[in-house]
C-alpha cells in the first residue's frame, strides 16, 4: 500500500511499492470541509485503504479507475495539471507519487491505479474495487494565524 513520505504546507509526497514494474496514474481531489487546525502530522493519520472498503457514501464519490488513468473527476472533469499524477515505477517497482501547489491547511483525497506497462494500448488497469484511496491534509501555515482570506488574492 502507499504511504505518505512526506506533506508540508504546499506538496505531498507518496511512496508506493508494487510486485513488479507498473505505470501508476494518480488524481487529487480537494475536499472542501474544514481540515482540522493543527501544525502537526501525527494529529492527522493517514491510511490507504481500497475503495471496496470504503462506505457506500464515500465510495460513490471516489473516481473510476479508468477515469484515474484520464486525469479525471467522478463527473469526468478534466483536472488541471497540479491535480494528475503519471508515472511509471523502477525494475524492482518502488515509485514515488508528487503533487505540489497544494493549499494549506487543506484536506484531500488522493486515489491511485495501476496498468502493466505493455507497450500497447489496451493495459490491464486494475479494477474500480482495487483503486486506493488515501485522505490526508496539507499542514496549517501559521503565519497565517488561522486567516484565509488572502489567499484568494493570491491567485
Amino acid at each position: 500500500m502507499p504511504a505518505p513520505s512526506v506533506i508540508n504546507l504546499y506538496d505531498a509526497t507518496f511512496k508506493i511499492h508494487l510486485w513488479e514494474r507498473s505505470n501508476v496514474y494518480a488524481v487529487l481531489i480537494e475536499e472542501f470541509n474544514t481540515a482540522e487546525d493543527t501544525l502537526s502530522i501525527a494529529k492527522n493519520p493517514i491510511s490507504a485503504k481500497r475503495v471496496s472498503t470504503l462506505t457506500s457514501t464515500k465510495r460513490s464519490s471516489a473516481p473510476r479507475s479508468s477515469q484515474i488513468k484520464s486525469g479525471k473527476d467522478k463527473s469526468n472533469n478534466a483536472l488541471g495539471r497540479y491535480r494528475k499524477f503519471t508515472s511509471t515505477t523502477d525494475n524492482e517497482g518502488y515509485g514515488t507519487i508528487y503533487f505540489d501547489d497544494l493549499k494549506p491547511g487543506s484536506a484531500y483525497r488522493l486515489f491511485i491505479t495501476c496498468s502493466d506497462i505493455l507497450p500497447y494500448d489496451n493495459t490491464f488497469l486494475w479494477s474500480d474495487d482495487d483503486v486506493i484511496e488515501i485522505d490526508f491534509e496539507t499542514l496549517h501555515n501559521p503565519n497565517l494565524m488561522g486567516s484565509t482570506d488572502h489567499l484568494e488574492e493570491l491567485k
